[in-house]
């Protein structure tokens, strides 16, 4: 038995057995929410994504407790994280997260109305502004070579998150989609990054579904994104083409559900996150001047892209605000 450092929600063990290998895992979470992880997990996997086999106990349920805590036994999957530096390994990551969002709709969960994210859209784009409005005045009087290039792009991310804002306020899109019942809402994986969709010959698996909600594709998209152009080092509009491509031939969008989809990568998401745990710290001054330029232009293509979508159904709005941007 080997233990697996893994963040402080949870706790990873590897068992080798004669039986093959297992993961044993506990999500320090409420048995509801790990109930509805299951859930999730197990309408998926019947819709033919590839998600470890939970293996039930002689009791025949899913989990077991032991010291308050809840603990499923996984079988383990190989594989190897996909190569998002190259065109196949970035189409194959847009395949396999547009095929997932697809197969997702008609999920109803018994505790549906606990995750669903949409409710939260508007408060969390008000506290994400608010946490970058007050970052910048705790760091006013600092003027370290960091600090100052970081102060150098805030104004910026600040106007684009505004305008972000009152074009989510003013999408009757969004209005209408938040309105839904859970069931035609996508579910989100959460945390869509490389580590946690293996490649091997037979499949490719999906793990760690420990922040599976129903939410919005752009949720899952803007953390594949991410780790894209930290691999590049910049925005390269030709790679995201290439994965949204990818995507949309899995799980086509309309046009109304494009423009969500490009607003809301194109809120400063990454960057409140980036000031709030204080990324730039453990990143060196060329590093955090290259972040910052590449989510600028991100964020410029983005909202454009958002704009140019929003033109064919509302028209009204996007004349008041494009002075904005």
């Amino acid at each position: 038995m080997k233990k697996i450092p893994t963040p402080k929600n949870t706790s990873v063990y590897r068992l080798q057995t004669d039986r093959g290998t297992y993961i044993l895992k506990s999500i320090h979470t409420s048995k509801r929410r790990q109930l509805f992880i299951l859930e999730a997990e197990d309408y998926l996997r019947n819709q033919g994504i590839s998600i470890p086999e939970v293996i039930p106990t002689k009791r025949g349920t899913p989990y077991f407790l032991w010291k308050q805590s809840l603990y499923i036994l996984q079988r383990f999957c190989p594989g190897k994280p996909a190569n998002l530096r190259s065109p196949k390994g970035v189409k194959q990551a847009g395949k396999l997260l547009g095929n997932m969002h697809r197969v997702s709709l008609g999920f109803l969960s018994s505790h549906r109305a606990l995750y669903v994210g949409a409710r939260d859209w508007i408060q969390e784009y008000e506290d994400d502004l608010l946490s970058i409005k007050n970052w910048k005045k705790r760091n006013s009087s600092n003027r370290t070579p960091k600090i100052k290039a970081i102060f150098s792009y805030i104004r910026f991310f600040l106007s684009s998150g505004k305008t972000a804002c009152d074009l989510l306020h003013r999408n009757s899109f969004f209005l209408k989609w938040k309105s839904l019942p859970a069931y035609e809402h996508f579910l989100c994986h959460g945390d869509f990054h490389p580590r946690n969709f293996l490649v091997d010959r037979s499949a490719t698996t999906i793990i760690d579904w420990e922040d599976v909600r129903y939410d919005f594709p752009s949720k899952d998209m803007s953390r594949l994104v991410d780790n894209i152009i930290e691999l590049d080092s910049k925005w390269s509009k030709t790679k995201f083409s290439m994965l949204l491509s990818a995507y949309l031939i899995e799980n086509p969008l309309t046009d109304q559900q494009k423009s969500l989809l490009f607003l809301d990568m194109a809120f400063p998401h990454i960057f409140e996150r980036f000031l709030r745990k204080k990324i730039y710290h453990r990143m060196s001054l060329s590093q955090v001047k290259r972040f910052l330029r590449r989510e600028k232009q991100k964020t410029k293509d983005m909202l454009e892209r958002a704009m140019s979508y929003l033109f064919l159904f509302d028209a009204n709005s996007c004349m008041a605000l494009s002075p904005m941007i």
